[in-house]
């Protein structure tokens, strides 16, 4: 379940403009008085129903197979808010009252597609990359690339951790992540683009670690087919989808997820490596 808050009031200095969806940070306050500071995606087009879907469904997979996630939120809005954040950052169309999708904002460092192995080394798991790769595959990211969907979280006691955030384009996209038929025929295609670091990252690697990251997967089968119940009703009704379409993708993705991820490049990858380290090349 995803912790219900209230939103109270606009921080900083608005929305981030060069984000297509805008989100904004809003202090929160939930059912016991904690306030905190919630990075959320105002809804108030059909394909920003589409964006809380997709962040929802994305989160709950990605969380399921053991990757950092930031913590979601629902955010509540009422009439009023809605109203007068409309009118404060000059939303159009208005914001809609009601729920909202989110997520707690963290204190890191953004990476974009240059992110390298100096950097990549410094954290605890470093082999997230590739899981991460795979789990975009399997939800249809085709965005992951773009800097700050890829945070650095660094702590001065634990290993500095890989945290995937913005989900906003899975499942094809904005536009096909609201389209039953787009979802129907072009659960098939691939959409992930992986960092270039994490071809360094598997020269290093035995090979059957491509095997292992795809079974660990295919384990939480009924885990992953269960996360398009996480999202709540009013965002798949915005959407103008079900959960059975994005079961029913899921399921496709699975099925065909070696093929998918180009399972046989990756394990060329990982039997280069072991050849060089062996002299033999």
């Amino acid at each position: 379940m995803l912790t219900a808050v209230e939103a109270i009031n606009a921080v900083g200095e608005g929305p981030i403009r060069t984000a297509s969806c805008w989100p904004i940070d809003i202090r929160c306050r939930d059912a016991a008085g904690t306030v905190c500071v919630v990075r959320v995606k105002p809804i108030n087009r059909q394909h920003l129903s589409g964006v809380a879907v997709s962040e929802a469904v994305s989160w709950s997979i990605l969380s399921t197979c053991g990757l950092r996630v930031a913590e979601p939120f629902i955010v509540t809005m009422s009439a009023k808010f809605a109203a007068d954040l409309t009118a404060q950052c000059r939303y159009d169309p208005p914001v809609k009252a009601g729920r909202h999708w989110g997520t707690r904002v963290l204190s890191a460092v953004p990476l974009d597609k240059d992110l390298d192995r100096e950097t990549l080394d410094q954290v605890g798991r470093a082999e997230d990359i590739f899981r991460i790769f795979v789990i975009d595959e399997l939800t249809g990211n085709r965005d992951r690339l773009t800097e700050g969907n890829l945070l650095l979280v660094t702590d001065p006691v634990l290993p500095a951790r890989l945290v995937a955030i913005d989900q906003s384009d899975c499942f094809g996209g904005r536009a096909c992540v609201c389209d039953r038929d787009c979802l129907a025929t072009r659960s098939g295609e691939r959409y992930a683009h992986h960092y270039q670091v994490m071809e360094q990252l598997l020269l290093d690697r035995p090979v059957e670690f491509v095997d292992q990251e795809l079974a660990l997967i295919e384990a939480q089968r009924g885990a992953i087919l269960d996360a398009v119940n996480l999202p709540h009703a009013e965002w798949y009704d915005g959407a103008r989808i079900t959960p059975d379409c994005l079961s029913d993708y899921l399921t496709s993705r699975l099925q065909n997820l070696g093929q998918l991820i180009q399972r046989d490049l990756w394990r060329g990858v990982c039997e280069m490596g072991r050849q060089r380290a062996g002299g033999l090349i």
